[in-house]
Formats: structure tokens, C-alpha cells, sequence
């Protein structure tokens, strides 16, 4: 058998270097590190500054009294009414009836049922309604449409109580005895629920009755049965009425020097002028508001909600987390002039050792009509200015504080100085216009104490 050869060599591949896989390492590599970088790096906020506006918070929930008077039953039965909520009704209208037996309810509700002939004027009625509620629609108001169908109900229930105690009025008056009408006492605004609150007046109200913890109030016109002594309906006899809130001691001197406010009603955004009184209750300010209009639509509230109009300002409007307050130093007037290749305002510094005199370019961050303010990071403490054509000097000592914000327009933080017109917990408005100030559409650094004058804004967010 032939001995193999021991001498054979292996064939060695040449290496080559894979073009795509060093493509891709490289590649790799600039993602990691430029995440890497990325995430580490400081991030700073941006905010665009824009037209605004902050009114001051000063909405309360105000007790509403009115001239009320509660009717009650002086009989027990079937009740049926003849007024809807909210209407107007004179002297001796027919607001609603008791049958004691029943029998004269049972005979109203089977001619009910059938068809009847209405009178025009309850036509009339509907169709105003139906125009009321569309001329004065609003989406943002959903409330409204509750109001409209609980009108439209009303208004049917009238009609039709009355279309049919017209139809029985034989039987009515073959059983008078057990059949009770009952007609206003005087001319007002009806409304069916009563809650205790109808006797309080202006000078009779106590801190308590602003903010209850267990008011509650009885509705009338649910109710199918009644007993003697019962309370019926109520009439509000007068269009002027009043609202009671306690305001602070802040709000009371505010107003020290007025007799009429302008007030809101943010259940439909009307508002109007009012005359006002304050009056300390303890060691408590309560605000007493005098109207003469809108009663009727906050008939149904005994609590309502309202708004003071006081403080309203306009202007630029910045977060409050982007103002800063920077020491600047204050420099007289005519030590400044202008100089150097870019012909800017300036001032010359003198240096204490070799007397040379140098000019600096200096941003002006405010003035006043003898005085300059320019920042601090340009000049150590004790620097010496000289005057313009002048053998005067003085040391650069006195201070002063202004507020501002970081303006990053040109990729690095200018401080630009703010005067502050308004201001809560959130945002400021600032007075438009000012000079060495901000304008509309300028961005600043959010967050104003996270950077320094002059630092470079190499990314935003």
C-alpha cells in the first residue's frame, strides 16, 4: 500500500478586507456616539414669546336673594297647574287647582287624552320659545337645551290643563265643593321650589349660609298630591336682587376707593356694571352686589356663580420659569461713546498698571436719563473707567438688579430685561415695546436659570 504524502501544505485563502462591513462599523460607531452625545448634553428649552392675555382669578359662588313669597295649599287632593316655571303672571291668574276626590283629575286627564283644539295664543307662546331658544343657541352652552325642553314642557302642560278644564267645566261646577281654584295674589315671576332660604335678606344673612354644607332644595310642581298646609308655588315679586360672597381683605382694598364693579356670569357669559357695598362680618369682608336685571334667568339658582372683572392686562405673554433676575453695574451716562472698528457704544478702560487706556464694546441692558446699566461678566470688580476727552475716572462699584430673560435669537443666551405688568403662578405679561427688551415671536430659554449670558444654545427642544 503507497505511503500519502506528508509534505502537503494547506492552501492559505488571501484575507480581503469586506468594504460594507467597515461601512456599516463606522456608521455604527457616529450613531452611538452621537446618541450618546446627545442624551448626555444639557438640554434647553425654547418658548416662543406671543400676545397674551391674564385676567386675575376672582370668580365666586355668591348667595342670590330675591323678594320671595311661598303660597301654600288650604286644601288636600289631585293638583294640577296651570303656570309654567319661570313665567310672568298678573294679579288673580289661575295658577293651579286641588281636587279632593279625584274624580274631576280623572275626567281632565281622559279628555287629555283625546284630541283637542288648543287656543292660538298657546301657539304663539311655543313659537316664541322655539325662536328665543334658536336666535340665542350655543354649542359651548349645552346647558340650554335642558332649559328650552323644560319651557316646551311647561308650556304644554299649561295648555293642555287648561284646554282641559275648559272641556269639564260642567262636571267642575256639579262638584264645586270638592274643587278648589286657586289664582295669584299679586303680579310676579313664578318658579315651583322652595328651600328656606325665602325669608334671608341682605341684613339677615349669616357667614353660614355662603357656603352650606347640606343645602338642599323641594321641588313643587313634581309633586301629583298635596295636603293642607303645603307649600304650593312661589312667586318672586321683584326685579331687583342681590349677591353675597366673601372676598379677602386683598380685594377689599382693591375696591376701597369704587361703588360699582364690572361683573361676569359664567353660566352664559353675559356681564354688565353693578353698585356694590362691602361689609366685615368678624374678622370676614363680604361683598353685597345690587342688581336690577337678569333675575330671571337664575331664577332656579340659589347659589350662582360670578365673576369679578378687576384686573385685565395685555401684552407679551412668558412663563415664569424663564425670568431671572442678573446684577448689572451702573455706569454714568457720559462715560460712554462710541468706538473700535464697529463704531458701537463702548466705554474705555484704563489698566491699573501700565495706565494704557483700551476701548470695550459694551451691550447696554437699560438706562435711565444719567445713568447706564451693562453686565458684570465683562469687567472684573474695581475696573477703572475713564471719561471720553477726559482725565476722569471712576471705579466700577454700584450695582443694581434687573429681571429679564435669555433671548437665543442668534444661537447664544442675551439677557434682555422685562418689565413685568402682570404675573401668576404660571406666566407674566410683560410690557410691549421696551427698550432693550423682547419682541413678539422671540425665542427664549424656558427655563431661565439653567443657563449663563453669552453660554452657546447648541440644541433645543
Amino acid at each position: 500500500m503507497a505511503r500519502k504524502n506528508s509534505n502537503i501544505v494547506k492552501y492559505r485563502k488571501p484575507f480581503h478586507i469586506n468594504i460594507g462591513i467597515v461601512v456599516f462599523a463606522i456608521i455604527f460607531i457616529y450613531i452611538c456616539f452621537y446618541v450618546f452625545s446627545y442624551l448626555s448634553r444639557r438640554q434647553i428649552g425654547i418658548y416662543e414669546v406671543e400676545q397674551g392675555t391674564i385676567a386675575e382669578n376672582n370668580t365666586y359662588q355668591a348667595l342670590a336673594l330675591r323678594e320671595e313669597t311661598v303660597y301654600y295649599s288650604d286644601y288636600a287632593g289631585t293638583i294640577d297647574y296651570y303656570k309654567n316655571d319661570g313665567s310672568k303672571v298678573a294679579c288673580g291668574d289661575l295658577i293651579y287647582s286641588v281636587d279632593e276626590t279625584g274624580e274631576i283629575a280623572e275626567q281632565m286627564a281622559a279628555a287629555g287624552s283625546d284630541q283637542m283644539d288648543l287656543n292660538s295664543s298657546y301657539f304663539q307662546n311655543l313659537k316664541s320659545c322655539v325662536e328665543q331658544y334658536t336666535q340665542s343657541y350655543d354649542s359651548s352652552n349645552f346647558y340650554q337645551v335642558y332649559n328650552f325642553k323644560d319651557q316646551v314642557d311647561s308650556l304644554i302642560t299649561e295648555a293642555v290643563n287648561q284646554s282641559t278644564l275648559s272641556e269639564v267645566s260642567e262636571y267642575v261646577n256639579s262638584n264645586s265643593g270638592s274643587f278648589h281654584r286657586a289664582y295669584s295674589a299679586q303680579s310676579g315671576v313664578i318658579t315651583y321650589y322652595t328651600d328656606g332660604y325665602e325669608d334671608v335678606t341682605i341684613d339677615t344673612f349669616s357667614p353660614d349660609l355662603i357656603q352650606p354644607l347640606d343645602y338642599s332644595k323641594t321641588t313643587l310642581k313634581n309633586n301629583s298630591e298635596v295636603t293642607s298646609g303645603d307649600a304650593a308655588y312661589k312667586l318672586v315679586t321683584g326685579e331687583n336682587w342681590n349677591l353675597i360672597f366673601m372676598i379677602s381683605p386683598d380685594t377689599k382694598d382693591k375696591l376701597a376707593e369704587e361703588s360699582v364693579v364690572e361683573i361676569r356670569f359664567p353660566k352664559d357669559g353675559t356681564s354688565c356694571w353693578v353698585n356694590f357695598e362691602i361689609r366685615q362680618i368678624g374678622s370676614d369682608y363680604y361683598m353685597l352686589l345690587s342688581l336690577n336685571n337678569h333675575m330671571i334667568r337664575f331664577l332656579d339658582d340659589r347659589y350662582v356663580e360670578v365673576e369679578l372683572l378687576l384686573d385685565e392686562q395685555s401684552g407679551l405673554k412668558i412663563p415664569c420659569t424663564a425670568i431671572v433676575s442678573n446684577d448689572f453695574y451702573l455706569v454714568p451716562k457720559e462715560y460712554f461713546s462710541k468706538g473700535g472698528d464697529s463704531n458701537e457704544w463702548g466705554v474705555y478702560m484704563q489698566n491699573p498698571e501700565t495706565k494704557e487706556i483700551s476701548f470695550v464694546e459694551t451691550e447696554i441692558y437699560n438706562k435711565t436719563d444719567d445713568t447706564y446699566y451693562i453686565s458684570k461678566s465683562l469687567f472684573h470688580p474695581g475696573t477703572i473707567l475713564q471719561k471720553p476727552d477726559s482725565t476722569e475716572t471712576m471705579v466700577l462699584s454700584e450695582t443694581a438688579k434687573l429681571k429679564g430673560v435669555y433671548n437665543i435669537n442668534k444661537g447664544y443666551a442675551v439677557f434682555k430685561r422685562i418689565e413685568i405688568l402682570y404675573q401668576n403662578e404660571e406666566y407674566a405679561i410683560i410690557k410691549t415695546g421696551t427698550s432693550y427688551g423682547l419682541s413678539l415671536y422671540d425665542h427664549i430659554a424656558l427655563e431661565g436659570n439653567a443657563i449663563n449670558e453669552n453660554e452657546l444654545i447648541n440644541n433645543t427642544r
